[in-house]
Parts: C-alpha cells; sequence; structure tokens
C-alpha cells in the first residue's frame, strides 16, 4: 500500500479531453496541475486536504493497464 497526496491538481482519465474537461485558463491562473492517470474515469479535483492511496503488486501488466500519453495542455 502506497499513500500519497497531490497538491491542487486535476486529474483526467486516460481518454478526456483536457480542453473538453477543464478549464485551462484558470488552472493556469491558479497554478493547478493537470496530470493524466493510465486507467479510464472522469476527471477529479485533488489537494492537500485527501489522501490517495495505491496496491503494488507483482503481476506483469496487461494491454489495458500501459502508460497513457503525458498530457501537454500548454500548446
Amino acid at each position: 500500500l502506497f499513500t500519497y497526496q497531490n497538491d491542487r491538481t486535476i486529474v483526467i482519465g486516460r481518454h478526456q479531453n483536457p480542453w473538453k474537461e477543464c478549464r485551462i485558463q484558470k488552472m493556469e491562473e491558479e497554478g493547478v496541475t493537470l496530470c493524466r492517470r493510465a486507467s479510464g474515469g472522469g476527471a477529479v479535483y485533488q489537494d492537500l486536504g485527501n489522501t490517495c492511496f495505491a496496491f503494488f503488486n507483482q503481476l506483469p501488466p496487461t494491454s489495458a493497464s500501459t502508460e497513457a500519453p503525458s498530457v501537454d495542455y500548454k500548446t
């Protein structure tokens, strides 16, 4: 079990479009980071008020769990 916290971050799912899901200009003004996770799902806001967790295992990766492409929303 691995616990962690993000400071002012919007995390989007693998197939989400940040230009449709996020208010990019407001994020830049307020110093909010954008991050894409490898799995699907909706957009969530995280800050130091919540604790995230992850489980690590020794199973081989599947095609569904390969790394998602990075997001450069400033271009």
